[in-house]
């Protein structure tokens, strides 16, 4: 009798819990004053969105001013001396790296400069008792 007693405990006890968390659970009755505000606020906030909308459409239909000087399609403001001017500073530079890289190559090509050679030490019997 005691395992169907505390059986019964442990279901009322779930039964009471579960219960008591579905009626924490329903909301809070909302208040008309609430309701009202809430729809006016939406819907000065729809009224601004839609101006904002029609405003966009308007823009989009007007056509763009057009440029003060208009070009003719594949052309650019450049001169021919600007682009000479640009290909020349640029074939300079191309030059300049490529003397550079020479002369590292050429300095690599000698070498560092030789480190002379040392004679070895001959191990004396103190120095060997250091180690």
């Amino acid at each position: 009798m005691d395992g169907r007693k505390v059986a019964f405990w442990i279901v009322l006890g779930l039964a009471l819990g579960y219960s008591g968390a579905a009626r924490s659970q329903e909301p809070e009755p909302i208040s008309q004053d609430d309701t009202k505000a809430r729809l006016e606020q939406q819907d000065r906030k729809i009224q601004e969105l839609m101006e904002t909308v029609k405003m966009l459409q308007s823009s989009q239909a007007r056509p763009a001013a057009a440029p003060a000087a208009a070009l003719p399609t594949g052309t650019s403001s450049l001169t021919e001396t600007d682009v000479q001017k640009i290909v020349g500073d640029y074939l300079k530079t191309v030059e300049e790296k490529k003397s550079q890289e020479v002369g590292y190559q050429g300095q690599a090509a000698v070498g560092p400069p030789p480190v002379p050679a040392r004679k070895p030490r001959k191990v004396t019997a103190s120095a060997a008792s250091w180690a």
